[in-house]
């Protein structure tokens, strides 16, 4: 019975140790101007935006969409592969809605791919994960 609990847990351990990072967090477009957070929701990830240059917000603005902070703009995102995630995203300034991709390259970039038309007109985009703020030692 030990056995088996350890043999368990070892194979836990060895499973996580091989599993592609997650993308949970926060990341900024390549202009630094959108940052979302990409957390889970249900069975699938979902990304809502949590800051926005004044820049960014006059576009989407422009675009139809009023508030840009709080609006999600990844949804419905899956592993289809270790490493890789499908769903939809919201482009703001078009207030259009195609499929994307989002597949990591190293643990702190995305390059997040939307297409439309059919896949027949694609964007891609390399996104870098935010590093949480370092916990202030104590005094």
């Amino acid at each position: 019975m030990i056995a088996a609990g350890l043999f368990a847990t070892v194979a836990l351990v060895g499973a996580s140790a091989n599993a592609p990072p997650s993308i949970a967090g926060d990341w900024t477009n390549p202009k630094g101007t959108v940052t979302i957070r990409l957390a889970s929701c249900g069975d699938a990830m979902c990304g809502r935006v949590i800051w926005a240059s004044t820049e960014a917000s006059e576009d989407a603005r422009k675009g139809g969409t009023d508030v840009l902070v709080g609006t999600e703009v990844m949804r419905g995102l899956v592993v289809v592969r270790p490493g890789e995630w499908r769903g939809r995203i919201f482009i703001p300034d078009l207030n259009q809605t195609a499929g994307a991709r989002l597949r990591l390259v190293g643990s702190n970039e995305i390059r997040v791919t939307g297409c439309r038309l059919g896949g027949l007109v694609c964007k891609a985009q390399l996104w870098h994960r935010l590093e949480a703020p370092a916990a202030a030692a104590p005094e």
